[in-house]
């Protein structure tokens, strides 16, 4: 099964699981139902997203996993995907990101154990590019970040 992951931004929880009604809703500035969505590249929220705050933040991995938004399931339907919470510590530093940053730390997290060497630093610069936008546009409409996983 190939999983797909899209970050978007939702003023609530309540809101978020929303998304998942949103048949055919995908990347690209507001959207159907007022969700500002960007494509997820192939990151996953559980673990590539842990490593990034890591390499943000500083705070360890393990610290970061016991947060109670660190990639908690808000819902799941078999045939719409799930919700997954992103963290507002990560939601803060990607918002505070300045774009000559953005190339050194996508060479930094390129090297983390998940991704196998198989994600060149370029790609993830993209990504990390139309994350830190949505981070910052999120927080201007006090707004947080999720990832929706379809299957």
């Amino acid at each position: 099964m190939t999983l797909a992951y899209e970050y978007f931004a939702a003023p609530s929880d309540e809101d978020a699981v929303r998304v998942l009604e949103l048949v055919g809703a995908g990347p690209g500035r507001v959207v159907a139902g007022g969700f500002d969505i960007i494509d997820g590249a192939g990151i996953e929220p559980t673990v590539n997203l842990v490593d990034l705050e890591e390499l943000l933040t500083g705070v360890a991995y393990d610290v970061i996993t016991e947060n109670p938004r660190a990639g908690e399931t808000l819902a799941s339907q078999d045939d719409q995907g799930m919700v997954i919470t992103i963290t507002d510590s990560l939601q803060a530093a990607l918002s505070r990101i300045d774009d000559n940053r953005l190339a050194p730390l996508a060479a930094d997290w390129s090297h983390a154990e998940e991704f196998g060497g198989e994600v060149s630093p370029g790609d993830l610069r993209a990504f990390l590019a139309d994350l830190s936008g949505l981070a910052k546009r999120a927080l201007d409409r006090n707004e947080r970040l999720y990832c929706r996983v379809q299957y």
